[in-house]
Parts: C-alpha cells; structure tokens; sequence
C-alpha cells in the first residue's frame, strides 16, 4: 500500500500564520502538522509516500528531504496550477501504481488505518471514504451509508435543514488506481465534487468507512488552537516530545527554567527555551523551541512558535504568535489576537481581542491596536510632524481618526477649559473640524467654532478670546490635511504637551464628561473682520497719502474673499488669478 499526501494548501484562514508558510507546516506543539501524518503512515507500514506540492513548496521539501529522517521514501509532484484534490493526486499517477491511501497533510489524526484498508479490501471497494462522527457538520461533507456501509448519499457542507447524517467526509480515501483512468491528466477534477458523485451514480462499489478516534481539521484559527489543546488533554493518540515534568506540562531538551516559575499547565515548552523569574506558565501554553519568557511575563492559552523574545512583564491570554517575534516589556495580547512573524512589538503596546498582525510589521510605544494591520510597515507612528498632525484627507486623516485624536488632545490638554477650532474654506475640512469639535465636547471641553478662516486668523482668535488653545483644520496645495493644534498664546503647542497627547491617543485613556454635562458649543465667526482691524492698526499705511497700489492675488477664490476686504482698506487695487493661471496671466497685470 502507497499514500499520497496533499500538502498543496495556502491556509488562508489561518493567516497571518500562513502568509510565508503551506498550512501543512504550520506547527502542533512544536512539530509540522505533516510531520505527525508522516508518522502515523509510518506506523502502519505505509512507506512509499507521494507528496502533492504547489504552495511554497521548497518550504516543505527542505523540512522533510527524502523521508529517511521519519523512516520513510518521500517523492515529490508539484503543480504550476491548482488541479483541485483528484487532480493533484493525478499528478502522481505513475508513482500509483497499487492501492494507494490519499491524506491532507493539514489535518491531525490518530485513525487505525490498519483497520479501515482491511475494510476497503474485504468489500472490494472501487474507493472507499474514511468518516468520522461529528457534532457540527456543517463544515464538512456529510455521507449516508447503509447497514452494509456502502454509501447511499452524501453533500458537500450543507445547511441544518440539509443535513442528513452525523458522518462526515475526513478527506482520507483508500482508492484503486484505475479511479485516476476517469478523467485526464492536467486539468482541475476534484475528488467530492466530481469523482465521488460519478462512482455513485454509475452504481459502483464506493464505500464508507467510519473510524473511531481522533481527527481535526486545522483550518481555523480556532480550531488550528483547540487541536493543540486536544492534543495536550490527550484526545489524540499522537507523541508529544519532551519530558513530562509534571502531569500534564512537557518540556523539551536544553529548557532553563528559574526556580520560581509558576507551572499551571497542561503545557508544552519546546527545546532551548530560557524561562525567567515569576513568569507564569498556565493552562494550554504551548511554546515551541528557542524561545526567551522574561521576568514576570504570564502566558495562558497561548501559542508561541519558535524564537521569539518576550521581555519583562508581558501578558499572553489566548493570543497566537508566529516566529522571531520580539515583544518589548509590558506589552499585552488579550484573547484571540494573532500576530505574524518577524513583528516588533513596542512597550506597554496592548492588542484587543480577534485583532490580526501582519507578518513584518513594528507596533510602536503605547499604541493600543483595536483593528488589524494588514498594510504598512509601522503602526503607531508619532502623531506630530513638523507642521502638526497630517495625512491624506480620507485615507489617513479620517473622522474616526479625528474624533480619537480630539478626545485624546482634549483629555490631555484641556479637560474643563475652552478651545476654538476652525478650518480652511474646504467641505472635508468643515467635516474634520465638526468631527474634531464633538470629540472635545465629549471629554467637557468647550468649543468656540470659528468657521472658515485663515492660519494667522486663527491664531489670533486664540489670544483674542482668552482660549487656553485651538485646533485649526488646513488642507496645503499638494492635498495633505493638517490638524495645527495652537496653544494659549496662539503657538504650536510644544513637544511636552504634544507627547502628552500621544501617550493618551495610544492608550486610549480618555477622561469622558458625564453624558448631561459634555462641553458647550458656540460659534464665533467676526474673527476674521477683528483680525483685519487689528492688522490695519499696526499698518504703516493707515491714515497716509501713500500711492496706490495693486496687488494680484494667485489663490483659491475662497481665500481670496477673505483677503479683499484687507487689501481694500489699505488701498491696493486687488486683482485675483486662479492659481493655476498665474504664470500665464501675471506679467499683464504687473
């Protein structure tokens, strides 16, 4: 007897996990989910094994070589296109030469297999399905057979009104060779959809085979952890390396531990992992080899890959980590958070529940994430630049970003007081600036709204009407948006008030006002006019027989109205040229 293992998938569910890895790699307590199948065929006495390759295959082929490491002769067929599950096992059609036993290398198993190819000869079966009992069927495909075993019926994940049976399709088949004589060579054909349904409806000798013990399909996230978990309550028949240092916790070779660990367990700790003072080891940690807990970190339901450092303090509570992780101190992991490989997570940064981490990317200092980063390299860059806090209107520069940075700013800087907050003369601007406002409100800042106004005007209205600050919301020629953030004498705020801001924003730690009292609202829109007055008294020209001028004006027309009436009061003649005009137009006017 011969097998073939598919070991083709991508794993898209379980991304981030599989973005540089075929699910069939993905780790079981420390060991490729492949590898644990090559082992059970082994024990059987099943030797001659074909692997179906297509994603990320050199990945595998250099894991397992030959086989001769697992006792075993290993040849490889690749596919260029996805051929579908009958079509890959096509692939290897000359290798198949007897009766062949076909397995994913993405599922663990402890069936007696022994036992269900008995089954399959004694009935002289043209190809018979290895089912198992399932109590949610709906996942997978659901077979009827008769007294005999032979099946009657089956559907491809039907809905409960659909369902007409507890057995399930576990995706192990015991074939004849002459099945892969049904269809062409190179062309997709899939074993459930296509093969199975002909044999059926042609009458021919399909059969079922319900097995006793353990099978899970790691194709979830969820159910990627719960079969770690099954496997250390012992659900699955299948050798967990290491020691038992106690009932239940398994520890590799070359593991250092302090004295003080506190073991919990049930728990696996791979080989040449460092375990610090006070750290915690609960229930189902599983953490595979060369990894660093330091001091104080507390880990429970959580799964670590391999060399990853985690520093003093951190907290892991139902998270998921790939490999060569570095988490800096104090960092946390809240339940269900998975992060991809080779990410750097920055101190005291938290993950909330279900949010996903893309392989490479860096967490800064403080930064709460509460969605997943797919995108980017960074996240959690500093809030401020040069000019404030900018972005792309609508791409960076969001309400939901705005109303969270004004909250934060609030809470930090202006909690009980008053500040004003304009914009320039643009729709998105007044929407940013409004977003801006309620945020303010709802930590008990009062606004005074200024409207549409300039910069300079701004400013002033700060120093005008005694505000402790302002936010000014400005849109520059190359389409950036700028939030300017004033303080009390009109100038931008300085870099410890700024870091203060951004400590709350990534903590999200928000003093809210009490839901009857948030901060009051009010517009203010003569700013501009006193601005002008205040201008024209300091102005030399003020009063004085001064030869007129003209002044051409290259800008938005908006801006242009709020310069007009200053320009008529110191006497110019004032002339506007759109802006994309002027180096056409200007020399008539000079």
């Amino acid at each position: 007897m011969k097998a073939v293992i598919m070991a083709g998938g991508k794993g898209t569910r379980l991304r981030p996990l599989t973005c540089h890895l075929p699910k069939p790699m993905v780790p079981l307590a420390g060991r490729p989910c492949m590898e644990y199948i090559i082992e059970l065929l082994e024990a059987h006495g099943i030797i001659d094994i074909a692997v179906t390759i297509q994603y990320l295959p050199d990945v595998i082929r250099d894991y397992f070589g030959d086989g001769s490491r697992h006792g075993v002769r290993l040849h490889y067929f690749e596919e260029t296109v996805p051929l579908g599950t009958a079509g890959s096992v096509k692939n290897a059609a000359p290798f198949l030469d007897e009766p062949f036993v076909v397995i994913s290398g993405d599922a663990l198993t402890d069936f007696d297999l022994t036992q269900a190819i008995r089954f399959h000869q004694e009935k002289r079966s043209l190809a018979t399905l290895v089912l198992t009992r399932a109590r949610h069927p709906l996942e997978y495909g659901v077979v009827m057979t008769d007294n005999d075993g032979r099946i009657v019926r089956f559907l491809e994940k039907p809905s409960w009104s659909e369902v007409f049976s507890d057995t399930v399709n576990t995706g192990i088949y015991i074939l004849e060779p002459e099945v892969l004589d049904r269809f062409e060579p190179d062309i997709a054909y899939d074993f459930s959809q296509q093969l199975f349904p002909g044999l059926l409806s042609e009458g021919k000798p399909l059969y079922g085979y319900i097995a006793d013990g353990y099978w899970s399909d790691i194709g979830t996230l969820e159910q990627y952890r719960q079969t770690q978990f099954d496997m250390l309550d012992r659900k699955a028949n299948v050798r967990i390396r290491g020691i038992e240092l106690q009932p239940g916790i398994y520890v590799g070779e070359n593991v250092t531990a302090a004295p003080d660990v506190k073991w919990i367990g049930p728990a696996f700790i791979g080989d040449g992992c460092r375990i610090g003072e006070g750290v915690e080891i609960g229930e189902y940690s599983i953490v595979g080899q060369g990894n660093v807990l330091s001091a104080g970190s507390v880990l429970g339901r959580t799964i670590l890959w391999d060399h990853n450092h985690i520093a003093e303090r951190n907290e892991l509570l139902g998270s998921t980590l790939g490999s060569r992780i570095f988490c800096k101190e104090s960092a946390r992991f809240a339940d269900g958070s998975v992060v991809g490989s080779h990410c750097v997570i920055g101190p005291k940064a938290v993950v909330e529940p279900h949010v996903k981490i893309w392989p490479k990317k860096q967490i800064r200092e403080n930064t709460r994430l509460t969605s997943s980063f797919v995108w980017g390299e960074h996240l959690g860059r500093p809030l401020y630049s040069a000019y404030g806090v900018t972005g792309t209107p609508n791409l960076d520069l969001t309400p939901e970003f705005a109303a969270r940075f004004a909250t934060a700013y609030g809470s930090a800087l202006a909690a009980g007081k008053r500040l004003t907050v304009s914009s320039a003369p643009h729709e998105f601007a007044r929407l940013i600036k409004r977003t801006v406002a309620a945020g303010l409100q709802s930590v008990g800042v009062d606004v005074v709204d200024l409207g549409d106004v300039l910069p300079p005007v701004a400013r002033f209205a700060v120093r005008e009407l005694q505000s402790a600050g302002g936010i000014h919301v400005q849109l520059g020629a190359d389409g950036r948006g700028c939030l300017e953030c004033y303080d009390g004498q009109g100038l931008p705020i300085d870099k410890a008030a700024e870091r203060k801001v951004e400590n709350g924003f990534r903590q999200e730690d928000y003093g809210r006002a009490p839901a009857e009292s948030p901060g009051s609202y009010r517009t203010e829109e003569t700013m501009t006019s006193s601005y002008l007055g205040a201008l024209l008294a300091f102005s030399m020209l003020e009063g004085e027989g001064a030869l007129p001028l003209r002044a051409v004006v290259c800008t938005h027309p908006a801006v242009f109205a709020l310069l007009r009436p200053l320009l008529d009061a110191l006497g110019c003649e004032a002339v506007h040229l759109p802006a994309e005009a002027q180096r056409e137009r200007l020399a008539e006017h000079v």
